[in-house]
């Protein structure tokens, strides 16, 4: 039997098969999602990441490729890992500001090293990624991520950023971290500010405030007063609204409220 090395996520393979218990990082996340950076953040929080039943979940996708490149941002690690079932999309995650990379284990041998479990923690350098397979596991360490699938898959499901096949909806998520500028100068808490409204997540929604050319989150609380069924109920992609800046997250992400009870006058 191999216990896994990931902090909070228990799983136990024998030859008789594999037991996990997702739920103590489910929990944790729950109360320190926020200490993640955002795009790290909004792979953890996607419906579909942790939900096993999910035919677009990346459990199960197997490891493919893994790639180095140096560019001008520092060191950018791809992963690719091919989807399960012989099916053709591949699920990638591209790592910004790699500051570690780890494998341990035989992850090309056969049958393909098939993905477990993941789990995203913070960590002084951004984030730190623990995937689990089948054949070992790989740690990376850095300042930030993005992940979803690249070619034919759900219409909701996240995707690669460099995807050719552009999906249905907004056509810039500010969180991820291509698009979330750290800001140079912080907005007072307590300021109040135009924005338009670029993303929807379960966890919140993503806007632009252009005055002071940052991205900005509100979180589902935050957007109005009264109960908020779902993104049915947040202000449309594209929306012109009002917020009242509410400090800074841990990753120097602005927080904001649109409830019109926190708004002056």
């Amino acid at each position: 039997m191999r216990n896994s090395p990931v902090r909070y996520v228990t799983v136990q393979s024998s030859n008789g098969g594999t037991m996990t218990d997702i739920r103590p990082y489910l929990e944790w996340l729950g109360a320190h999602a926020d200490e993640l950076p955002p795009g790290a953040r909004a792979f953890a929080l996607d419906p579909e990441h942790y939900d096993f039943s999910h035919t677009w979940c990346p459990r199960s996708a197997s490891f493919d490729t893994m790639s180095v490149q140096f560019t001008d941002d520092g060191v950018e690690v791809i992963l690719v890992l091919a989807a399960w079932g012989g099916a053709p999309p591949e699920f990638v995650l591209r790592y910004r500001g790699v500051s570690h990379v780890e494998s341990d284990g035989d992850h090309g041998g056969y049958p393909r090293s098939g993905l477990l479990v993941d789990e995203l923690l913070p960590h002084p350098d951004g984030v730190i990624h623990e995937l689990e397979f089948t054949g070992g596991t790989i740690t990376v360490v850095a300042r930030d991520l993005t992940a979803g699938w690249r070619g034919e898959a759900g219409p909701e499901s996240p995707r690669d950023p460099r995807d050719e096949v552009r999906p249905s909806g907004p056509p810039v998520d500010l969180h991820d971290a291509d698009h979330a500028p750290v800001a140079d100068v912080e907005i007072p808490s307590g300021t109040v500010v135009d924005c338009t409204v670029m993303c929807h997540h379960p966890f919140g929604m993503g806007v632009w405030v252009a005055d002071h050319g940052q991205f900005g989150h509100v979180d589902v609380p935050a957007i109005r007063d009264g109960k908020i069924r779902g993104v049915e109920d947040f202000p449309t992609i594209g929306t012109r609204v009002r917020a009242v800046a509410r400090g800074y997250s841990g990753s120097r992400q602005l927080r904001l409220s649109t409830r019109p009870s926190d708004l002056p006058g």
